[in-house]
């Protein structure tokens, strides 16, 4: 004797074997890095290049403008080359400083790194004779 029981759940239906695994996701051949590293590095380079540039003129500017300046006492002769210490003085009627060499007593002159007008000194003897007056 058989016992036939009704339910309302359908039966469970057998499951079915794929043998074909599915074709792998292909990106787009524009967008992978292999083809996008060459294109950005030529586009990038002249922007590379300009900041790099950049960065050594700014380097170059507040070394050279930006310290502060001051007069070579060991400068080159321009007659003999000699670069020792040499005399140096002022000459107000050049305004400028007259560097004398200490073996050929070549004489040159060089701009002064401030102008004479802002520094103009009185020695003290000429001081206390214009604070009589």
């Amino acid at each position: 004797m058989e016992i036939i029981v009704e339910t309302d759940t359908p039966p469970i239906p057998e499951l079915e074997v794929i043998t074909d695994a599915p074709a792998p996701v292909v990106a787009k051949e524009g967008f992978t890095w292999e083809v996008l590293l060459p294109y950005l590095l030529i586009a990038l380079t002249p922007f590379l290049y300009v900041i790099n540039k950049a960065t050594s003129l700014y380097i170059w500017i507040v070394l050279k403008w930006l310290t502060d300046p001051k007069i070579d006492l060991k400068a080159k002769c321009p007659a003999c080359g000699h670069r020792q210490d040499h005399k140096l003085e002022y000459n107000p009627q050049y305004e400028c400083i007259i560097h004398t060499c200490s073996r050929c007593f070549a004489e040159w002159g060089q701009a002064p790194v401030v102008s004479a007008s802002r520094w103009k000194v009185v020695s003290v003897p000429d001081q206390k004779d214009e604070t009589e007056l």
